[in-house]
């Protein structure tokens, strides 16, 4: 896998995990309720303290815009493919 592929999934996963922890804090927290015995006190916290959930779900969704809005432009995007579809070509001549 890519770095940029694994940058916009880990955005993908980031944005959809904090807006399901802002509609339904207590629900997400206890989604990830499993594992080490101290992962599951803070979650068992975060179940009892939703507000503060919902603020973590914000700074999730803020890191993933954060993350897509760092890949630039399509345009350049698009300039690197084909800058990267060239060297490829040079490679094989």
């Amino acid at each position: 896998m890519k770095w940029a592929q694994l940058k916009y999934l880990t955005a993908m996963m980031l944005i959809g995990d904090g807006v399901l922890a802002m509609l339904r804090p207590y629900r997400d927290a206890m989604t990830w309720n499993m594992g080490p015995a101290s992962w599951k006190a803070l979650m068992r916290y975060l179940s009892d303290h939703p507000d503060t959930l919902r603020a973590i779900g914000a700074a999730e969704v803020a890191l993933g815009f954060a993350l897509i809005a760092s890949e630039g432009s399509e345009e350049e995007q698009q300039a690197e493919k084909e800058a990267a579809a060239r060297a490829r070509t040079q490679d094989i001549d």
